[in-house]
């Protein structure tokens, strides 16, 4: 397979200033257990934890909060109302950053960056549909603030 990437993504924790003037600023990863954490998952909760890295290391929470669903919109409209803390792709809540209505949260203990890619299978010959899709996305990825509607 070939991976092209299209464009810089992160998973990050993030929440409403409201939420977090009402609840603190989280600071540790021990912190998240007296916070409101909305869980996204295909099958409902946050069966998988949220997962960090701390001192080097790869660490997996399992956090709790009292809504959960499988509808990242609507976990991402939670979170800007101010019900708890959400761990989103930061192309998803570009906008909201820039505007400062979500904030993010424990960035020192962020993964690394997992890029937003195209993928296609290798061979010899890339029909001409292909390598011209991919150019135009990655046209369309470069634009700054394509992510801002």
């Amino acid at each position: 397979m070939v991976a092209i990437r299209l464009w810089r993504n992160q998973r990050v924790v993030c929440a409403s200033p409201a939420y977090l003037e009402r609840h603190g600023i989280p600071r540790k990863l021990s912190d998240l257990e007296r916070h409101n954490c909305l869980a996204f998952n295909p099958q409902g909760g946050q069966v998988g934890g949220w997962y960090f890295q701390d001192k080097g290391k790869l660490v997996t929470l399992r956090v709790r909060g009292n809504l959960d669903c499988n509808d990242g919109e609507l976990l991402h409209r939670w979170a800007a109302e101010g019900l708890g803390l959400a761990r989103r792709s930061t192309w998803e809540i570009q906008a909201e950053l820039l505007s400062g209505a979500l904030v993010t949260v424990l960035d020192d203990y962020a993964i690394a960056d997992y890029d937003i890619r195209a993928v296609y299978p290798q061979q010899r010959n890339v029909p001409a549909k292909v390598r011209f899709f991919v150019e135009h996305l990655k046209q369309v990825y470069a634009v700054p603030g394509y992510w801002v509607t």
